[in-house]
């Protein structure tokens, strides 16, 4: 047989064996340009876009002109500020978490959300960030890598490895892709955040995780940091109890001796019973009620 021929053949074989054994290095692994992703989180139906981290300013000026927040896109190189232009980061004077109904930390989470300006007195108009998402670091590792949201992929197979779950490129373009796993060693995280970690990759809303693939096909994704969604506490429920209906708390039918007090005329007419300041239920002190005490 010609040598050429056989080497060819050779070079041939060995170019199509050359995607599965070396390691993965795809495109969804880098920084998008600055103008990629510009879907904010209100009109995204995807679920990709509009995802930014927060440093708290440090400079030293009045307020509002001053002690806010730099924000950025993640997974971008520049992002698109308030007033439409691009900057490496954005001021904003506030982020607004009411739409969350809990705590956030804007320091140390992933906030997703969109940036409009608002109007500050005689200050005119400045950045706001208004949250639609909250995702809180499981610790306090800094991230590294790429921002990734993951969840199950529904797929199941007999031997690894196996594409197991989905994750989507957060401010980008780029196509939802299997892998065969995510790798947690490096975060520093106790049992009960890795396991609310596979909790929520097994939710709809999945996980996000910050990080960088490894292997051949599927990748393995080897996390630096992960972000468990922030939701707000269930509102408590206040009830009126006791044998003269003098008793405000959370607990419903609670039983009392019957002794009548004459304060309890005034909870029986004036009497609001809510959840108060402190988190718990009682009777709101109004007008009313204090002057019939």
């Amino acid at each position: 047989m010609n040598v050429r021929i056989v080497l060819a053949a050779l070079s041939l074989a060995a170019l199509s064996l050359a995607p599965a054994c070396a390691p993965d290095s795809s495109e969804t692994d880098q920084l998008e340009s600055g103008t990629e992703g510009d879907v904010d989180g209100k009109s995204d139906s995807t679920g990709r876009y509009g995802y930014y981290q927060a440093r708290h300013d440090q400079r030293k000026c009045v307020s509002p002109l001053c002690g806010g927040w730099w924000i950025h896109r993640v997974n971008v190189t520049s992002t698109k500020c308030a007033d439409g232009k691009y900057a490496a980061e954005c001021y904003v004077a506030d982020i607004d978490f009411s739409a969350i109904g809990a705590s956030v930390d804007a320091g140390s989470a992933v906030v997703r959300g969109t940036l409009k300006q608002t109007t500050f007195g005689s200050f005119g108009k400045l950045g706001t960030l208004v949250a639609s998402e909250a995702w809180a670091a499981a610790t306090s590792d800094a991230p590294t890598g790429i921002f990734y949201r993951v969840n199950d992929s529904g797929i199941r197979c007999v031997k690894a490895p196996c594409p197991t779950t989905n994750e989507a490129k957060l401010n980008s373009t780029a196509a939802v892709r299997a892998i065969g796993d995510v790798d947690f060693d490096a975060v520093s995280a106790d049992d009960d955040q890795l396991n609310d970690a596979w909790t929520a990759i097994g939710t709809k809303d999945g996980l996000l995780v910050a990080g960088a693939n490894h292997g051949a096909r599927p990748a393995t994704l080897v996390a630096s940091q992960f972000y468990l969604p922030v939701t707000a506490k269930p509102a408590k429920t206040c009830y009126i109890g006791g044998c003269s209906s003098q008793v405000c708390s959370e607990i419903e039918g609670v039983i009392t001796t019957c002794q009548w007090k004459p304060e309890y005329a005034c909870y029986q007419k004036y009497g609001v019973c809510e959840v108060q300041a402190s988190g718990d239920c009682g009777w709101t002190q109004t007008a009313d009620l204090l002057a019939c005490l």
